[in-house]
């Protein structure tokens, strides 16, 4: 891991939750259950390209059908890097 990103990774004794881009460390994700819908967003550490990003939300969307009640709204936000 490169040693910039290490303090972007982890909170004191907690790992947060990464993605990679071809095997390479490239953010981090984070969810939000509210009552009505449920949020997971993508933080990249650096721009990613329209195809990436389109494969990155694919994958999100896949990790909250699995992580959802059948039918449950939710949505998918890519923050800025």
């Amino acid at each position: 891991m490169p040693a910039d990103l290490r303090g972007r990774t982890w909170s004191g004794n907690q790992a947060h939750r990464v993605f990679l881009l071809d095997g390479f460390l490239a953010g981090i994700w984070h969810l939000d259950e509210g009552k009505e819908r449920t949020t997971l967003t993508l933080e990249p550490f650096a721009r990613v390209t329209r195809s990436d990003r389109a494969a990155l939300v694919a994958e999100a969307e896949r990790t909250l059908l699995l992580m959802t009640p059948s039918g449950a709204a939710y949505d998918v936000v890519m923050a800025e890097s």
